[in-house]
């Protein structure tokens, strides 16, 4: 059972995104095999344990191996995740033809850009920085 935990992968995903939020929620409902583990890099310990870069996290999820260093994104990460989970191994074919012929990655951009970002707890008085960064 041991090689089989060494394919467990941690999926950093973005705690301000409703979208990420609910993905996460649903992925952990179907981790028959429990190889997912889920931070919120929103956290400040988690940017700090896993030495991880704010800017690039904001634009493409990220995911690694338990016990490698090398970080994946986007649509490779998305590829990870259904590697692991039995109800969609479908979806690794189709995902990796798409890394293939290069249109994953577009095509993951593309939906990321269009998520919302709303940080819980972080607007104060009625002032919201994400309004102010619109101005």
């Amino acid at each position: 059972m041991k090689p089989f935990r060494n394919q467990k992968v941690i999926i950093f995903y973005d705690g301000w995104c409703p979208l990420c939020k609910n993905a996460k929620a649903n992925l952990e409902k179907v981790d028959t095999f429990q190889l997912l583990e889920f931070e919120n890099f929103r956290e400040k310990s988690v940017m700090e344990t896993y030495s991880l870069d704010q800017q690039k996290l904001e634009k493409r999820i990220q995911s690694k191996r338990i016990n490698s260093r090398k970080h994946k994104e986007g649509i490779s990460s998305l590829i990870q995740i259904t590697k692991r989970t039995p109800l969609l191994w479908g979806m690794t074919l189709l995902m990796s033809a798409a890394k293939i012929i290069g249109i994953g990655d577009r095509i993951y951009d593309y939906v990321a850009q269009k998520r919302s970002i709303v940080p819980t707890g972080h607007c104060k008085d009625g002032v919201c920085p994400l309004d102010q960064s619109k101005n």
